[in-house]
């Protein structure tokens, strides 16, 4: 009851500490304008389902307080919409439009350091006011997704028919502030949503993904496509250079000698790696545990491996302690001996230096592996003819 008092005597207070978005006649104009009124932040810190003494339930219902008072008590909206799982968004409240999206409502940076009361009572009234608009909106924001999609629809089988492995995995809403759909006009408000369409496509690790771009009209989404079809284009050659040696992965001597010295099945790790696109491994190094590891870019695999006083990043290797700041061109053609004590890079020759504010040792890396994801074979790849 307290906590009612206090929202109640608070609500007053509210309407004069916060104004509203104005009108900007378009949907690109009108995003830009309330990005900028916001200062383009995104909500950082954990909502842990209490807000600083706030509640979801408690906002919740302080939610239906305020749509009862804007003589919208038919509005509904439920806990259970609210998502806190989603990555890099603590708080969503995913709002149903229509029978098959919905809308993630995010809050404003203050949400998460609400203390006083009237400062509740705002953000409550932030997204009363947006399910008001959004509720009058419906229709047209249902039509603009159709719209979006058919476009999309469109864009990738044109894309498919060019034998690119492209699909259309969804077509929805993108994250938005309820903030931004406050406007007096709904029309207005409902300008500041955008769609989000996400494609099934292969990932410069050569494995299907997914991903997602914004788009503000139909005859955007090819132009926001373009950049996945590009990709694509290069990706699907490269499987087929792959697939024609039989292959999935290209490994070079350096990385399957670290494996064999540490004492790992290298067919499993490489087998991890074509599925995940990054191993990250504990081993042993004189002594103490040190971190190794690979990934996987354009079916190419690296290592990196942190040594004693140096560091190797699957293409350079360099000096972290004193050693750093002295010179080391005359090492060329030899080998760093007792500059380190790893076994893969003691006696290994060098084959040239090149001084990127510190010296950048370079082994040679011509001599390739390939790796069957689905036996598990190990071989050394033909050597092109120069």
């Amino acid at each position: 009851m307290e906590f009612q008092n206090d929202i109640a005597a608070a609500a007053g207070i509210a309407n004069d500490m916060h104004g509203q978005v104005t009108d900007s006649g378009s949907r690109e104009a009108t995003r830009k304008a309330g990005h900028a009124s916001d200062g383009g932040e995104e909500a950082k810190e954990p909502n842990g389902e209490i807000l600083n003494g706030f509640t979801n339930r408690q906002f919740v219902a302080l939610v239906r307080e305020e749509l009862a008072a804007m003589g919208r008590p038919d509005i509904v909206i439920r806990r259970s919409w609210i998502d806190e799982d989603t990555e890099g968004y603590p708080f969503l409240l995913r709002v149903p439009v229509g029978t098959e999206l919905n809308l993630p409502l995010k809050p404003m940076e203050g949400f998460f350091h609400t203390r006083a009361a009237e400062d509740r009572v705002w953000h409550a009234r932030e997204f009363a006011t947006a399910l008001a608009n959004l509720k009058t909106a419906e229709k047209t924001l249902e039509k603009y997704i159709r719209d979006i999609r058919h476009a999309a629809n469109a864009a990738v089988a044109k894309v498919r028919a060019d034998s690119l492995d492209i699909s259309l995995d969804d077509v929805g809403f993108k994250e938005t502030y309820a903030h931004h759909l406050t406007d007096r006009s709904w029309k207005e408000a409902a300008l500041h949503v955008l769609a989000c369409v996400s494609i099934r496509h292969t990932s410069f690790f050569l494995r299907t993904t997914t991903s997602s771009f914004t788009v503000e009209e139909p005859d955007h989404v090819e132009d926001e496509l373009a950049p996945f079809v590009e990709e694509q284009r290069e990706f699907q050659d490269l499987i087929a250079e792959m697939e024609a040696k039989g292959a999935d992965l290209e490994v070079d001597a350096i990385t399957l000698d670290l494996l064999a010295v540490h004492g790992l099945d290298a067919a499993k790790v490489l087998e991890q790696v074509w599925k995940t696109q990054c191993v990250n491994l504990k081993v042993q190094h004189l002594d103490r545990e040190t971190s190794l590891s690979l990934i996987s870019s354009r079916g190419r695999v690296a290592a990196s491996i942190e040594l004693d006083g140096a560091y190797w990043n699957g293409e350079y290797l360099w000096f972290q302690s004193g050693e750093s700041t002295k010179s080391h061109v005359d090492l060329v053609g030899k080998s760093l001996g007792d500059l380190v004590s790893h076994p893969t890079f003691a006696s290994r020759p060098i084959v040239a230096v090149e001084n990127r504010r510190i010296d950048h040792i370079v082994f040679d890396l011509s001599e390739k592996m390939l790796f069957d994801a689905d036996t598990g074979r190990i071989w050394r790849a033909e050597r092109s003819a120069a």
